[in-house]
């Protein structure tokens, strides 16, 4: 495979769908390309388009040197294969790279996404709450076939979790959210009261189990939920039976 070299930039297009460019990641890049050179070709296509390397095509730019380069007439849609073996891109540059690209699922997970950015609930944790979909979820959301599965369900955890924030752990994982949406589809059948469940956590803020389990995130929203309620105990996961 032939390596090309040009100082004509003019030559080389970024693609609108690509993810954005992240300063930190060019300063860093620049520091290591300054002193040891491009050892990394980006990769084109035969019109120009930058499929992969943008970074890299920047600090060339920057650092006035000649960029190398590969040409690969790949589909724009192999971007996001060949990064999700690469640690560069993160799930939130897939979000925007599907959403340039037209894709109405990821157009509203990131609408969503920017609507709801002050909760800082990192987009892994959104592709659970809008459209769980097994093993597979977080493979499948960088491959472009991210379904918004539970779009209603998805908005009442993020109401709910809005209202009980301040009472719980900062950076809550998959987990917690996957029990707050068990919390959403009871609150959805008249089972679950959000305000009754707000009073008892300024009593008891919520922890974090030591285990993790889905199991253990309700057993202790129960018992949160259930503070001096002898009368009125209400299961919030009939599976909870005989735990504890």
């Amino acid at each position: 495979m032939v390596v090309y070299r040009t100082r004509n930039y003019g030559l080389l297009k970024t693609i609108e769908s690509n993810r954005e460019l992240v300063p930190s990641h060019i300063e860093q890049l620049k520091a290591s390309i300054s002193k040891k050179g491009q050892y990394t070709p980006i990769i084109v296509k035969s019109n120009g388009e930058v499929l992969e390397g943008q970074h890299r095509l920047q600090v060339c730019k920057e650092l006035n040197i000649p960029v190398y380069y590969l040409i690969r007439d790949l589909d724009i849609s192999d971007i996001s294969e060949m990064n999700s073996r690469s640690r560069n891109w993160k799930n939130i540059d897939y979000l925007h790279h599907w959403a340039k690209r037209g894709y109405q699922p990821y157009m509203r997970l990131l609408e969503i996404a920017e609507q709801h950015k002050d909760l800082g609930i990192e987009v892994s944790n959104l592709i659970i709450i809008f459209g769980n979909d097994g093993a597979k979820s977080l493979e499948n959301f960088k491959n472009g076939k991210f379904a918004l599965q539970f779009h209603d369900r998805g908005l009442k955890v993020l109401r709910i979790y809005r209202k009980i924030k301040n009472y719980c752990d900062k950076n809550p994982n998959n987990i917690f959210f996957r029990a707050l949406a068990h919390l959403a589809m009871l609150e959805n059948d008249g089972k679950f009261d959000i305000e009754r469940f707000i009073k008892k956590l300024k009593r008891k803020s919520f922890t974090k189990p030591a285990t993790g389990t889905l199991r253990d995130y309700l057993y202790i929203m129960e018992t949160i939920y259930n503070l001096n309620e002898r009368s009125n105990f209400q299961r919030l996961d009939e599976k909870l039976n005989g735990k504890g």
